[in-house]
């Protein structure tokens, strides 16, 4: 029932993403920009979450491929290492005007 209720979310702010990107004349995204930001938004829900138990929804075999993306399986020192990852794997403002 979770996985159901996620891929229609998933179905349905791609459609609003593809509604808006078009009326703005815009290139939608491509498949991996879009799974990108879902991988990125569950990491940021899971970072929040673990501070109260996950609540029954343990997130982390989502995050971790994440996760060695940024820092190949090894913890980086820092916080802003780990920005400095995000940044160099996910280049943003390609696409923004």
């Amino acid at each position: 029932m979770y996985i159901d209720v996620c891929v229609c979310v998933c179905f349905w702010l791609l459609s609003c993403v593809l509604l808006r990107t078009r009326t703005q004349g815009d290139a939608p995204p491509s498949r991996q920009e879009l799974s990108d930001s879902v991988a990125l938004g569950y990491a940021d829900l899971g970072r929040w979450m673990s501070g109260w138990g996950w609540w029954g929804h343990d997130l982390r075999h989502k995050i971790e491929p994440l996760l060695d993306r940024l820092d190949g399986g090894t913890a980086l020192a820092s916080e802003g290492a780990y920005r400095e990852a995000v940044e160099r794997e996910f280049p943003v403002a390609r696409r923004v005007k």
